[in-house]
């Protein structure tokens, strides 16, 4: 059974540095995917640059984290959108 088609989840985290495809991009067909326009994304990167950040938020990230990811400000998000979730659920 692919989890994947059934489960939605709470948060999206992903790093824009993919291999097979720009994470901006990435970012903007999730958004443009009814099924996951609504789910937050949270961008990490190792590769931050001037500018990525307010891209990033623009594309529709809800949250920019640069690596190394302080573990506190990451339990936070997660626990932030969990809620929010379960609250609007």
């Amino acid at each position: 059974m692919d989890l994947s088609k059934n489960t939605l989840p709470a948060l999206i985290l992903m790093d824009i540095g993919l291999p097979d495809v720009d994470g901006i991009t990435l970012i903007k067909q999730l958004r443009a995917n009814l099924k996951y326009k609504s789910i937050p994304i949270v961008v990490q990167t190792a590769m931050a640059m001037v500018g990525d950040r307010e891209t990033c938020l623009e594309a529709g990230a809800v949250a920019y984290l640069p690596k190394p990811v302080a573990l506190d400000v990451l339990a936070r998000l997660v626990a932030d959108y969990s809620r929010r979730m379960r609250d609007e659920g």
